[in-house]
């Protein structure tokens, strides 16, 4: 437990320790520290008052080891190495007993309040959210959005969405030698994530084929994320709406296999054979590992989603 709180004082979030942004609000004062916690102000009395800080002989006493309250007044039992004589150690206590003027204290046990929500209550969400730095490009694909999608597509389109693909482009970055650096399906441009799903020819067919398919708007995609919004635009109810998704995921997953074997192996593929292969998978993954086990076939090659 003491490497944890260690662990928990060192670790920041938008450059404060965690600690930080849990707020006590003093009841008794018996377990809030008076220096350390924050409480009261804009932060702990340490980092407001360093010099106080410095001067106390308890560092982790508590507020009402401090300050107790008689009458409706505040009193203060400092307890000092010295007494403040500098202007600046002055300075700080005058602005410190200032700062406790008008605290209010009973019996009732201390609390504590999570700042970053409104309701003070603390939540996995709200840590997430904080601990997310808005100035890092995010990807908004989870790869829990298929179940009935193997692991390893949800995989595959997570590490594309994050640029994580070993393409030639980023292989060159690694300063590995592939040869020319070109597309294996076109071979006309430099082969990066964008490219071999959303510019390169076989892929562009390849994606006018499944919208016909699956009877989606036609598009234009310009980046792997587009590919990935792809089925917002689907109109259906949630369930339709997540096979879309995951035949999405499937075709990305053909694409990728069709890339490496014409790179490793030598072979030969068109957007006619990927396709082929996209319905044969998703029929296939989709009745045997989600609810829709009663699929036809013949139906499915019409329309996928003629069941909903």
């Amino acid at each position: 437990m003491e490497n944890i709180v260690g662990l928990l004082s060192k670790v920041l979030l938008r450059g404060k320790k965690i600690h930080y942004f849990f707020k006590g609000i003093v009841g008794n004062g018996s377990n809030i520290r008076f220096w350390i916690d924050h409480w009261v102000g804009d932060g702990p009395l340490m980092d407001l008052w360093p010099s106080l800080f410095s001067l106390e002989t308890d560092k982790s006493c508590r507020v009402n080891d401090r300050i107790s309250v008689s009458g409706g007044l505040i009193s203060v039992k400092w307890d000092w190495l010295r007494q403040p004589s500098s202007l600046g150690e002055v300075a700080e206590l005058q602005g410190c007993s200032v700062l406790l003027e008008g605290l209010h204290m009973s019996d009732s046990r201390d609390k504590w309040r999570w700042t970053p929500c409104a309701s003070g209550i603390y939540s996995t969400q709200s840590f997430k959210a904080l601990s997310i730095d808005p100035e890092l490009p995010r990807c908004f694909f989870s790869v829990k959005g298929s179940r009935w999608v193997p692991t390893k597509c949800n995989i595959l389109v997570w590490r594309a969405a994050l640029d994580r693909l070993p393409t030639k482009q980023a292989l060159l970055r690694r300063n590995i030698s592939v040869g020319s650096g070109l597309c294996g399906l076109c071979s006309e441009a430099t082969e990066s994530v964008d490219h071999l799903f959303t510019g390169c020819l076989p892929a562009i067919r390849l994606w006018s084929k499944f919208s016909a398919w699956v009877r989606l708007h036609p598009f234009f995609a310009f980046s792997f994320q587009d590919i990935v919004d792809m089925h917002k635009n689907w109109n259906g109810n949630k369930d339709s709406k997540e096979i879309v998704k995951g035949l999405i995921i499937i075709t990305c997953w053909c694409i990728w296999k069709a890339r490496n074997l014409v790179t490793f192996d030598n072979g030969s593929s068109n957007e006619d054979d990927i396709f082929r292969e996209v319905k044969t998978l998703s029929f296939f993954w989709l009745k045997n590992r989600s609810s829709h086990g009663n699929l036809e076939w013949g139906e499915w090659c019409k329309f996928p989603l003629y069941m909903m």
